[in-house]
């Protein structure tokens, strides 16, 4: 397929001894953030089967508005992609996961309504609280007013990366929560899951790959590192939140 001959565009550049040092930079620059997120008390009680099924819900619904506007800020970074030159390889990658993003709303909610989130929330629109929101507005921003480099980096890096870390966690011991509190765990309930425990294998490492495609600079590569740093800040903020304001 052609997003198949992009990728392996991509790989050949990763192959470059310079793009493989920035490679190694900036994940070694991002692992204490990613940690910060998936070590967390939200994701570590989830992934235990521990968390409480309140704070399972609230998490389930406020960070719902993250997912459903996913494929809108990939669609600010494509417009981005396509006003550049050489955006050819990011804006196929970015087209391929635009269609995949756009059926994940729908399966979140799923998971959402099976864990006992009101249909009726969905419907009338849901607000999470400013310290979960931040989260939302930074992405915004980036996707709105950064550079190609710096929304990539923020969103699809900084974002999916942890996010497929804790999903596979989870998905350990997901069928602990069936039957409490009214929840049930079916193929319904866990196909978000499922889908990004096995789909962010790779999705991030070509996120990073597409960016550092066009990295020409080490001022750029540091732009790259503090976007996706600050998203990842802004993830974990949200995460504690989301677990402080439930008793």
């Amino acid at each position: 397929s052609d997003f198949q001959r992009q990728y392996m565009t991509i790989q050949a550049a990763d192959r470059n001894e310079s793009s493989l040092d920035r490679t190694v930079a900036f994940k070694n620059a991002l692992a204490p953030y990613e940690k910060a997120i998936v070590d967390g008390r939200l994701f570590t009680e989830m992934a235990s089967g521990t968390l409480s099924t309140d704070k399972f819900r609230y998490a389930l619904k406020y960070f719902y508005p993250l997912v459903e506007s996913f494929p809108k800020l990939m669609g600010l970074c494509l417009a981005k992609a396509e006003a550049t030159t050489v955006g050819a390889e990011a804006s196929g990658w970015l087209i391929h996961n635009i269609q995949i993003e756009r059926r994940h709303a729908n399966w979140f909610r799923d998971w959402a309504i099976g864990f006992g989130v009101g249909q009726q929330h969905f419907n009338d629109g849901i607000q999470p609280p400013p310290a979960m929101d931040a989260l939302n507005h930074y992405l915004w921003r980036k996707c709105t007013y950064g550079d190609l480099i710096e929304a990539i980096s923020s969103l699809n890096y900084a974002i999916e990366g942890p996010t497929g870390i804790w999903t596979k966690r989870v998905m350990q011991n997901i069928d602990k929560y069936h039957g409490k509190d009214g929840i049930n765990v079916d193929i319904d309930t866990v196909r978000w899951l499922r889908a990004h425990a096995h789909y962010d294998d790779h999705h991030p490492d070509e996120a990073l790959q597409v960016t550092l495609l066009h990295v020409t600079s080490e001022q750029d590569l540091a732009r790259a590192i503090k976007a996706a740093q600050d998203g990842m800040a802004y993830y974990a903020m949200a995460a504690d939140a989301c677990y402080e304001l439930v008793s």
